[in-house]
């Protein structure tokens, strides 16, 4: 286990990128915060932004390998992949 890692085991926090169309506002981050904190059973929840405008609204969170995709992109990407499976 790295550093980092064992550091964060001990005091129970959780890294995540949040990666969004747009800045979230204060009050959207600290709900994602309570949401995760309780999701994952942790203390200390640090969001890193990143601004990615292609996907057009919504938010992606990374949490180590896990990707939780609530985007508009992503959810079209789903969208159309359930279309072309059904018509072939």
């Amino acid at each position: 286990m790295a550093y980092k890692e064992g550091v964060h085991a001990f005091v129970k926090s959780l890294d995540v990128n949040i990666i969004s169309a747009f800045p979230l506002t204060s009050d959207e981050m600290d709900r994602i915060k309570s949401k995760l904190k309780e999701k994952y059973n942790v203390s200390e929840v640090n969001l890193i932004p990143i601004i990615d405008e292609s996907l057009i609204g919504g938010f992606k969170l990374v949490i180590g390998n896990q990707v939780i995709d609530q985007s508009i992109k992503g959810m079209m990407h789903t969208l159309k992949n359930q279309i072309i499976t059904k018509t072939i």
